[in-house]
């Protein structure tokens, strides 16, 4: 059996759910992120997984949704005011950097 690791921050609020080959949920995590993503994602991923008896190997795919203000998927940047990005309360630019970042090299990782 395969599994999709999906990471989902909302603002704040960073969540990992672990679906299974047919796209249910089987576990997840959530904590609030104090912009210390890089620190906590991968002891949280390791948590996740071993709650589970899996190993990384048992990702086929790691899929990434935030909802930050400052660019779309691929770079596509958005034109934003100052009180438009200061209002949003959603995702920094740096939380949504090191999500795609995390889930674009594990991605590669995974197909090697």
């Amino acid at each position: 059996m395969t599994y999709e690791l999906k990471i989902d921050i909302d603002g704040l609020c960073v969540r990992l759910s672990l679906l299974d080959e047919n796209g249910r949920e089987v576990a997840n995590t959530a904590w609030e992120d104090k912009r210390d993503l890089s620190a906590k994602i991968f002891p949280k991923m390791r948590a996740l997984l071993g709650r589970k008896k899996l190993s990384i190997r048992s990702l086929e795919k790691i899929s990434f949704r935030c909802d930050s203000p400052y660019f779309g998927r691929k770079g596509s940047w958005t034109q934003l005011t100052m009180e438009d990005i200061d209002s949003t309360g959603k995702c920094g630019f740096t939380t949504w950097q090191t999500g795609e970042i995390i889930s674009e090299v594990m991605n590669f990782a995974l197909k090697s």
